[in-house]
């Protein structure tokens, strides 16, 4: 059952996480804590409105993997940004591809 500090809690995380992208949209890696603040805080809310089902543990575990591969992929591809450009600025690769 979800209480009204749980709404609220999963209102929160996802203001500061949409902030977090917002603020931080000229570094990548900035913008890639966003999104992970967002994809955990789906998973807060995942748990917070359907926790009492036991059966949905495998998809809670399937979307915490999916979540650490989509991360893995963006770190990887902020290193060869690094790599190639020396900073990790977004305009630098608008910049870079023309």
């Amino acid at each position: 059952m979800m209480s009204s500090m749980d709404g609220f809690v999963c209102c929160l995380m996802l203001v500061l996480g949409l902030v977090c992208v917002m603020f931080q949209r000229h570094s990548l890696l900035g913008v890639l804590l966003g999104f992970e603040i967002l994809g955990l805080t789906m998973f807060y809310c995942f748990f917070v409105f359907w926790g009492g089902m036991q059966s949905l543990v495998g998809f809670g575990l399937v979307f915490l993997c999916l979540e650490v591969c989509m991360v893995c992929v963006s770190l990887s591809l902020m290193v060869s940004l690094v790599k190639s450009v020396g900073n990790d600025h977004i305009m630098s690769v608008v910049v870079t591809v023309m």
